[in-house]
C-alpha cells in the first residue's frame, strides 16, 4: 500500500506539474503578444491600410480618449563611427496607454531629429546620450524623362539625429525584434523605405492595419466597438474591431 500511494503522489504531482507549466506557457506567450499593444481597451483591425482620415474618424466617435495606428518599422539602418545596426522603430506614444517602453535615462523624442534607443543597441553602437548617429534610408522620387515619360529613382539619404532617451522593454513586448528605438510618427514614415519625395508623408506609406484605442472613463466597451466599427475604410469598406482577447484566439 506504501509502494502504491508513492506511485500515486509521484503520477499526481507530474501531472499537476505537467498541467502548470503549460498554463505558465501560455501566459507568457500570451502576454508577450499582448505586451506590445501596451493597455489598449480596442484593438481594430482594417481590411486596407489606415490611412489619416480614417484615423480622425476612429478618434471622433463617443467614447474613445485616443487612438493610434500600430506601426512598426524593421529594419531601419544606424550607423555611429564604424559601427552599424539594423534597429526596428516605433512611434513615441501620444497616450501613455499605448506606451510599451521604460525610459531609463532622458526623455522620449519630440522631434523628427531625436530617436530613444534600447540600451542594448546603444551599447552596440557605442553611443549614450547627446550623441549622434546616422539614419540610412530610401526616398522614392518621380523623374519626367521626356518622350519617355516617368521614371521611378530610389535614392538613398542620411540624416543625422540625436539620441535624446535610453530605455528598456520590461514586459518583453519587442523580444522578437531584439527591442524596438522611437521616434516621432512623420520620421518613420519617412524613414520607412517607401516614402514618395522628401515631404511630409502620409499613413498609408506604414501600410498598417490595426489600430489601438484607449477608451473614456466609464464608456461602454460594446458601444464603442460598435461605433468604431462602423468608420468607413475608403469607400465601402468597414473597419472591425475586437478586443485583445478575440484577436488572439479567432
Amino acid at each position: 500500500l506504501t509502494a502504491a500511494g508513492i506511485a500515486i503522489a509521484i503520477g499526481t504531482a507530474f501531472v499537476a506539474a505537467t498541467l502548470l507549466a503549460g498554463d505558465i506557457m501560455r501566459r507568457i506567450s500570451y502576454d508577450s503578444i499582448t505586451a506590445s499593444y501596451g493597455t489598449a481597451d480596442l484593438i481594430g483591425s482594417s481590411p486596407q491600410a489606415l490611412s489619416d482620415a480614417t484615423m480622425d474618424a476612429v478618434r471622433a466617435q463617443p467614447g474613445v480618449a485616443a487612438a493610434e495606428p500600430r506601426v512598426i518599422v524593421p529594419y531601419i539602418r544606424l550607423t555611429a563611427g564604424t559601427k552599424e545596426i539594423s534597429q526596428t522603430f516605433v512611434p513615441v506614444p501620444g497616450d501613455e496607454a499605448f506606451d510599451t517602453q521604460h525610459v531609463t535615462a532622458g526623455e522620449l523624442p519630440t522631434g523628427d531629429d531625436e530617436v530613444a534607443l534600447p540600451e542594448r543597441s546603444a551599447e552596440r553602437l557605442g553611443v549614450e546620450l547627446g550623441d549622434t548617429v546616422t539614419v540610412s534610408y530610401n526616398e522614392w522620387e518621380q523623374r519626367d524623362t521626356g518622350a519617355e515619360g516617368e521614371e521611378t529613382v530610389v535614392r538613398e539619404r542620411d540624416q543625422d539625429v540625436t539620441v535624446v532617451a535610453l530605455t528598456t522593454d520590461p514586459t518583453s513586448a519587442w523580444a522578437q525584434y531584439d527591442g524596438v528605438g522611437m521616434s516621432t510618427t512623420d520620421a518613420l514614415l519617412r524613414w520607412s523605405g517607401w516614402g514618395q519625395g522628401s515631404g511630409t508623408q502620409p499613413l498609408e506609406v506604414a501600410d498598417s492595419d490595426q489600430v489601438l484605442v484607449a477608451l473614456e472613463p466609464g464608456a461602454d466597451t460594446a458601444a464603442v466597438q460598435e461605433a468604431v466599427r462602423g468608420v468607413p475604410v475608403d469607400g465601402d469598406h468597414r473597419g472591425l474591431l475586437r478586443t485583445p482577447t478575440q484577436l488572439l484566439t479567432v
